[in-house]
């Protein structure tokens, strides 16, 4: 995992992936932290399809979600400028079969990118449901 974490930090995604297919065929894959970090390197890389892809596999593998993770797929959505899929992830968070409720960050993460692509009406709505 720590491997996993440096190669990402330090731009080196490509190794990182390399690395968890090596664990993955080992089956010593199945860890909410290790997703989570490739899922905000797919994010670094601007790569939301990778990201999406790699978020769906977590439930296939029987992985957990967590915050962290639902506010980083999150973060790949709005640096790729995909705010509708954002906006379904944070749907799917406050719906009653999720166990994972939203914070701060996962409002406070869409409402900039609302803000980064001129969508201010969303950005008050959205504000208004912080502060509600």
């Amino acid at each position: 995992g720590c491997m996993i974490d440096a190669c990402v930090k330090c731009g080196h995604f490509g190794k990182a992936i390399e690395i968890f297919l090596e664990m993955k065929a080992e089956g010593k894959h199945k860890n909410t932290i290790l997703y989570t970090t490739l899922i905000k390197g797919c994010g670094l890389e601007k790569d939301l399809a990778k990201a999406m892809e790699l978020f769906r596999e977590m439930a296939t593998e029987g992985v957990p979600y967590n915050t962290i993770t639902y506010n980083s797929i999150l973060e790949a959505c709005v640096k790729c400028g995909d705010l509708d899929a954002a906006e379904g992830l944070v749907q799917e968070m406050l719906s009653a079969d999720c166990a994972v409720e939203p914070d701060l960050i996962t409002f406070s993460t869409v409402l900039k990118g609302y803000c980064h692509v001129g969508c201010m009406e969303k950005a008050m709505e959205m504000l208004a449901s912080i502060k509600s």
